[in-house]
């Protein structure tokens, strides 16, 4: 009897050394490029397992696709336990119930202070943290140097104005072969709204809504916002700087485009695939009467499933992720403006392009605008795209693009945020 009681006790003895040694499995889901983003989440999660042997972040990297693939998986009752989420699909989420309510874990053992406010006041829904931001989505102007040395002109300071940004486009605007057509431009226009006429909104002073992070009507067809659009507008037809849509278009990094919206995002590509010109960046620019220019800050952010069985440990990722460390990480990786103010310093690289980085970054926060915090954000800016391509073709004017643009957002605003 003895003996088998001791056979007993060996048992429960190796049973609790294994539970003891056992790691909490998590899974985290991430998007980026193999060789790109993709690679650094994965070296962030090797790190974050090496240093904390109670937990196992297993890595799941979707390359494409990957809103939707979230999506099913909330919708089959098996999401990951962590995730990352742009902030277009915030609101959905937060109105969804899939996200863990963050707060009180935030504020415990961070200082709120120490993020970029930008970011912050678009997360916070009614006073709570549903997610955190980890990157700040940054959009500039990227400025083809040699092309403006080239036409007698020199790199205009961080923050400019519109008229300093129209002459260069047209000098910058060059017909070589004496056909008529222009081969080379100063200014490039895309279809989608947000991507070049908002900016010139947010330039002029004016936005899409009265208040993005609680918007309760559109201010799109208000003078300061018609201003902007009609600048846009007045770039391709009345200064000809820019080429319609749908005709052919220049490339900044083939070299015959001297001004070109894009992000901080892109830094490292441009590093490494431009070689045979120099480039800097600059604000997007403003109306001289305006006093702080404005462009797009969009912050890419981390949450945790409402139904993860291990929070706790969750969170534990979620706060290396956020934390100096991992914001170093993924600063000095070169695609990703941390959301840690402290961090940004990882970001700029001294002995690469551009050399207006650190004036740049140093004044996000007054600069940054978010688009409008709404549920359905994504088709309601599918329905804005047709509309401001068909002004940027000649085939509406500003004024007709604004009252169409308020009746779409109007309509979505019903919806709830």
């Amino acid at each position: 009897m003895r003996r088998l009681w001791l056979i007993v006790m060996f048992l429960i003895g190796c049973l609790s050394v294994h539970a003891v040694g056992a790691k909490t499995p998590i899974q985290f889901m991430f998007w980026g490029p193999v060789g790109g983003e993709g690679d650094l989440w994965l070296e962030i999660v090797n790190e974050f397992n090496r240093t904390h042997p109670d937990v196992e972040v297993e890595p799941l990297h979707t390359p494409s696709g990957f809103e939707n693939k979230l999506i099913t998986m909330i919708a089959g009752g098996a999401p990951p336990d962590v995730f990352c989420l742009e902030e277009e699909p915030y609101a959905t989420f937060v109105r969804g119930g899939v996200l863990l309510d963050l707060t009180e874990r935030f504020r415990r053992d961070f200082d709120e202070r120490r993020y970029n406010q930008v970011a912050l006041r678009f997360l916070n829904y009614d006073g709570r943290y549903y997610a955190l931001p980890w990157d700040l989505g940054v959009g500039i102007l990227f400025h083809n140097v040699s092309l403006l040395e080239s036409v007698g002109l020199t790199m205009p300071p961080v923050d400019f104005t519109w008229d300093v940004f129209l002459e260069n486009a047209k000098k910058m605007t060059r017909d070589f072969d004496g056909d008529g057509r222009s081969d080379q431009w100063g200014f490039r226009v895309v279809s989608s709204f947000r991507s070049t006429s908002i900016y010139f909104i947010w330039g002029s002073g004016g936005d899409l809504v009265d208040d993005p992070v609680k918007p309760t009507r559109s201010t799109v067809t208000e003078p300061r916002a018609l201003r902007g659009l009609q600048f846009v507008q007045d770039l391709v037809f009345q200064h000809g700087v820019a080429p319609a849509l749908g005709t052919p278009q220049p490339s900044f990094v083939r070299g015959d485009l001297g001004m070109e919206r894009n992000g901080a995002w892109n830094f490292a590509n441009y590093r490494s695939q431009i070689s045979d010109f120099e480039w800097d960046v600059t604000f997007f620019p403003r109306h001289p009467e305006i006093p702080q220019s404005g462009g797009y800050l969009g912050p890419d952010n981390i949450a945790i499933s409402v139904d993860s069985p291990y929070p706790d440990q969750a969170w534990e990722f979620i706060k290396f992720v956020i934390g100096s460390k991992g914001q170093q990480m993924l600063a000095s990786g070169g695609r990703s403006v941390p959301a840690l103010s402290e961090a940004i310093r990882y970001f700029i690289r001294p002995d690469a392009p551009p050399r207006n980085d650190r004036v740049l970054l140093a004044g996000i926060e007054g600069y940054g605008r978010v688009v409008p915090r709404l549920a359905d954000f994504r088709q309601m800016e599918q329905e804005w795209t047709p509309q401001n391509t068909a002004m940027l073709r000649g085939e509406l004017s500003p004024e007709a693009l604004a009252h169409r643009i308020k009746e779409i957002t109007e309509r979505y605003l019903g919806l709830g945020q």
